[in-house]
C-alpha cells in the first residue's frame, strides 16, 4: 500500500469512484456537510475515536451492487496498493477500512507534527534568551563544588560527550491499537516490495494486540500478508508469550495455518516477567521498526513509535536477539508423515498413557485394521525394510490403542466432507494421501474400514466421535491435531490452495509445553461440549456410517454391472 496519504486524498477519491456527492454523503451518515469539506480540504480529520469510517463503510457498501461502482471501487484500491483477498464485500470491506484508517492515522501524525513545530518555534524565541543569560555565567565556579571537583565535572561532561552519536531519525508517533496494526501491516507491505533482504522479518506476539475481538478484520489481513510474505521465500520469526491463559493460546492456535507456508520460526519466553512481555516489536530489515506499548498499566498496546533509520532498526534487532537467546522453540519440526522418524512419534505417543483426542480432516490411520493397511502398502509398491518397519509401527499403534481404550477417553472429531469424499471419490483426505500415494482405493476396502470403524464403537464404550461440518470451524480447517494429556500434542499442518506449488515442502510439528498441550487439551473439551447431543451420539454416529457403507455397497454393484456389460 502506498505511503503518506491524506485522508483528504482517500475520501475523495472513494467519493470520485462512487460518484457520489460530499452532500450526500454528510445526509446518509447524518453529519453537517461542512465537516466534510473540511475533511476534503485537508482542514480537519476525524478522531481515532470517532464512528466516521464505519459510517462511511456502511452508505459505500449499499452502492457496490452497482458493477460500475464496484468495478470503480476495485481500481481504487489497486491504484493506491491496497491488498484485496477476494472480491467479496467482506473483503472489499476490509481493504476499504484499512485505506480509510491507514489515510487517517497519517493526517492525525501530520497534525500533530505541525502543532509541535509551532510549540517547538515558541520555545525557541524563549530558549534564546535563556542560553544567552547562561553562556555569561559559564565560566563562574559552581556554589556546591570546589575547584577539583569542578575540573572533575568538566573532565567527565567531555568524555560522555565523546561516546555521544550523531545519529539521527524522524520518529512516528502513533496512537490507537488499531493504528498500530495498520502501522504494522504497512511496514509488512514494504518487505513485499524488496525480496533483496536475506535477513528475517521479526515479530512478537507477547500481549493481545492480535487477539482482540475488535481487531479481527486487521489481524486476518495481517494473517494474510504473512502468510504471502513466507510463500515468496522470507523468513519470519516470531517470539510469543505462553501463559496460563489457555483462551488466549486457543485463539494463537486457530492461526497456525500459517506454519503451512514457507520459513516461520516460532519462539518462546521461558519463563514469565519478561521485560517485553504486554510490549510488541515489528521489525522489518532495511524498512522500519515499530515498538507498541501501553500507556495503561493493563492492556494491550495503544502507543506506538516508528523508526526508520538504520541505526534505529539495528538497535532495536539487537534487543530483539537478546530477548530470542533467553527463548525455546515452540515447535519441534518433522518432516512429512510418511518419513519414519515422524511414524515413530505417531507410535510413541499413542503408548503414552492418557485421554486421546483427535481433530483431524479424514479418518485417523488407527481406524484403519492391520491387514488393510498393509495392502495399501504394498500397492504403492514399496518392499523390504520399509514395509517391514512402517507395519511395524502402525501393528504399535493399534496395539496401544486396545489396551489404552479400556482406561482412557479416547474421542475424534472428523470433517463430514472428507468421508463424503472418501465414498463418493474413493479418495482419502490430503494426510492420509502417504499411504496410497494416489493410487485409489476400491469400494470393498473402504468398506473394510468403515466396518472396522463401527466395530471399535461398538467393542468400547470409551472411544466416540462426531462428524462435523468444515464451515463450523474455519480458522482450524488447515490443520489436524492429537493430543494426550501430559504428553504431547502432535500438528500436522497442509494448505490446498498451494499444495500444487513446487515451493510448497510439507510440515509437521509437536508441541511439548505444558501450557500448550493443556491449551489443546482443553480447547479439544470445549469443542466436543459445543458440539450438539445428537451429532456425538454413538448410535447415530453408527447409523451413519452403515449409510455410507450402503452408499458404497450400491457404488461397487454398478461398476461391476458396467464392467460386466462392457
Amino acid at each position: 500500500m502506498k505511503e503518506n496519504i491524506t485522508y483528504s486524498e482517500c475520501l475523495s477519491g472513494i467519493l470520485s469512484a462512487m460518484n457520489m456527492k460530499s452532500s450526500k454523503l454528510s445526509r446518509e451518515i447524518n453529519i453537517d456537510s461542512s465537516l466534510i469539506y473540511k475533511w476534503l480540504r485537508n482542514e480537519r480529520v476525524p478522531s481515532n475515536e470517532s464512528p466516521y469510517i464505519e459510517l462511511i463503510l456502511d452508505s459505500i457498501m449499499k452502492r457496490l451492487d452497482n458493477l460500475v461502482q464496484r468495478n470503480a471501487v476495485i481500481e481504487l484500491l489497486a491504484k493506491y496498493g491496497v491488498p484485496l483477498s477476494s472480491l467479496t464485500e467482506e473483503s472489499l470491506k476490509d481493504s476499504l477500512r484499512l485505506f480509510l484508517q491507514s489515510s487517517q492515522n497519517y493526517s492525525l501524525i501530520v497534525q500533530r507534527k505541525l502543532k509541535h513545530s509551532r510549540k517547538t518555534s515558541t520555545i525557541k524565541t524563549h530558549q534564546q534568551t535563556d542560553i544567552s543569560g547562561i553562556a555569561d555565567k559559564r565560566n563562574e565556579e559552581l556554589p556546591s563544588l570546589n575547584k577539583i571537583e569542578h575540573r572533575n565535572a568538566i573532565q567527565l561532561l567531555g568524555k560522555t560527550k565523546a561516546h555521544l552519536t550523531s545519529g539521527h531519525d524522524k520518529v512516528q508517533i502513533i496512537s490507537g491499537s488499531s493504528e498500530i496494526l495498520c502501522a504494522i501491516i504497512n511496514l509488512l507491505l514494504t518487505a513485499m516490495k524488496k525480496h533483496n533482504s536475506r535477513e528475517p522479518i521479526l515479530l512478537t506476539c507477547n500481549s493481545d494486540l492480535l487477539l482482540s475481538p475488535g481487531a479481527q478484520e486487521l489481524t486476518r489481513m495481517l494473517i494474510q500478508i504473512m502468510d504471502e510474505l513466507l510463500r515468496s521465500g522470507l523468513e519470519i520469526i516470531l517470539l510469543i508469550k505462553v501463559d496460563e491463559n489457555g483462551n488466549r493460546t486457543v485463539r494463537i492456535i486457530e492461526n497456525l495455518r500459517l506454519l503451512s507456508a514457507g520459513n516461520l520460526k516460532v519462539y518462546y519466553h521461558k519463563k514469565s516477567g519478561e521485560s517485553f512481555f504486554n510490549k510488541e516489536l515489528c521489525i522489518v530489515p532495511k524498512s522500519g521498526a515499530i515498538y507498541g506499548f501501553s500507556t495503561q498499566s493493563e492492556g494491550p498496546p495503544d502507543s506506538a513509535f516508528l523508526f526508520q533509520s538504520r541505526q534505529s532498526i539495528e538497535i532495536w534487532s539487537a534487543r530483539y536477539y537478546q530477548d530470542l537467546s533467553a527463548a525455546i522453540p515452540l515447535l519441534k519440526v518433522y518432516p512429512p508423515q510418511d518419513s519414519y522418524e515422524f511414524q515413530k512419534v505417531f507410535a510413541d505417543i499413542e503408548e503414552h498413557p492418557g485421554n486421546k483426542y483427535v481433530f483431524k480432516e479424514g479418518l485417523s490411520t488407527t481406524t484403519m485394521p492391520s491387514a488393510l493397511y498393509e495392502k495399501y502398502l504394498r500397492l504403492t509398491g514399496i518392499t523390504g525394510q520399509e514395509l517391514s518397519y512402517r507395519i511395524h509401527l502402525h501393528n504399535r499403534r493399534l496395539e496401544a490403542f486396545h489396551v489404552q481404550i479400556r482406561s482412557y477417553q479416547y474421542k475424534d472429531i472428523y470433517f463430514i466432507e472428507a468421508l463424503e469424499e472418501l465414498i463418493e471419490k474413493n479418495k482419502y483426505s490430503f494426510d492420509e494421501n502417504y499411504i496410497l500415494r494416489n493410487i485409489k482405493p476400491d469400494n470393498i476396502d473402504i468398506i473394510c474400514q468403515l466396518e472396522y470403524l463401527v466395530y471399535l464403537l461398538q467393542t468400547y464404550e470409551n472411544y466416540e466421535i462426531a462428524f462435523v461440518s468444515k464451515n463450523d470451524y474455519p480458522h482450524i480447517v488447515n490443520i489436524n491435531w492429537m493430543v494426550k494429556r501430559d504428553g504431547l500434542v502432535m500438528i500436522e499442518t497442509f494448505h490446498h490452495a498451494i499444495k500444487k506449488d513446487p515451493s510448497y515442502q510439507e510440515k509437521n510439528f509437536t508441541v511439548s509445553d505444558k501450557n500448550i498441550v493443556k491449551a489443546f487439551h482443553n480447547y479439544f473439551l470445549f469443542l466436543w461440549d459445543e458440539i450438539p447431543e445428537e451429532t456425538k451420539d454413538k448410535k447415530k454416529a453408527i447409523k451413519r456410517l452403515r449409510q455410507l457403507m450402503k452408499q458404497c455397497r450400491k457404488k461397487s454393484e454398478h461398476s461391476l454391472s458396467v464392467d460386466s456389460l462392457q
